[in-house]
């Protein structure tokens, strides 16, 4: 098992070192294809198009430039774009109710045409190592679920994809009610295909720690074979899930200070959090 471990951690480390031959902060300006569909009442999807091709964009972010600011949004693509041409991306933001010239509402207000200027793509906590056998847990609130998304078309959407994948995908997305879990549609249809694959239990009401614990012995035992979990959205989802897992480990006799810190050691515990 842990020369396994430790096979797995060296490919992941090598992927991520290529993968920093992408993460230049280069400038692109990327013109609106789309204007922003506004399928739920404070979120937009936006679909950009450029001519200049990003290599390995699943699980990153971009950072937008407005006026004098910088914000980070994730890109909701898979690596060969949202269209699967290699030049289209989207990304998923809601809109800030409490600051009018957010980065996030200019974004929901631009045109069809417009151009933003960006750079990267950046990061890699989020994109899944290259293991047509791994496990992978995946929690979000609101649109954290961007970066599941994409990584999900490149598993079992993207025809580009040469491999196919035969691991565990189980993905707990929160959401206040039925009607604003994002991308539902995409997600139950991967399902629908992929039953033996993928997992897609909602926790309305945001109530991700409730549904990890109902699922507490599954999860421990999965991450003990080597799975992978992330955890992706608001940071105020955090202390409820740090002592959701806490009571998991008290429960099975498990000493969770210990686990965790041998979980990120690995790179198998992956925060990415605003």
């Amino acid at each position: 098992m842990l020369q396994s471990s430790l096979w797995k951690l060296g490919r992941l480390e090598k992927y991520l070192r290529e993968l920093t031959r992408f993460t230049k902060q280069q400038l692109y300006q990327w013109r609106l294809l789309l204007a922003p569909k506004a399928a739920w009442e404070r979120s937009a999807i936006l679909c950009l198009i450029t001519v200049v091709v990003l290599v390995s964009w699943k699980g990153q972010y971009l950072e937008v430039h407005f006026q004098s600011i910088k914000r980070d949004f994730s890109i909701a693509s898979c690596r060969d774009g949202d269209v699967f041409d290699g030049k289209t991306l989207s990304l998923c933001v809601r809109r800030a109710e409490l600051f009018a010239d957010s980065v996030s509402n200019y974004l929901c207000n631009v045109k069809a045409g417009d151009v933003v200027e960006i750079s990267g793509p950046l990061g890699g906590k989020m994109v899944f190592v290259e293991d047509p056998e791994a496990k992978h847990v995946m929690v979000a609130t609101t649109t954290g679920i961007a970066s599941f998304r994409s990584n999900l078309q490149r598993l079992f959407v993207d025809p580009k994809s040469t491999e196919t994948f035969n691991g565990l995908a189980w993905l707990i997305p929160g959401a206040d009610n039925y009607n604003s879990l994002l991308y539902n549609g995409e997600f139950t249809e991967i399902l629908d295909k992929n039953p033996d694959h993928f997992r897609y239990e909602r926790a309305l009401h945001n109530s991700v720690a409730d549904r990890i614990y109902e699922n507490g012995d599954e999860i421990f035992t999965l991450l003990d074979g080597s799975a992978y979990i992330y955890f992706s959205g608001s940071k105020t989802m955090m202390p409820g899930i740090l002592e959701t897992f806490q009571k998991i480990a008290n429960e099975r006799g498990v000493d969770w200070p210990k686990m965790l810190a041998e979980l990120k050691k690995t790179n198998h515990w992956r925060v990415e959090v605003y």
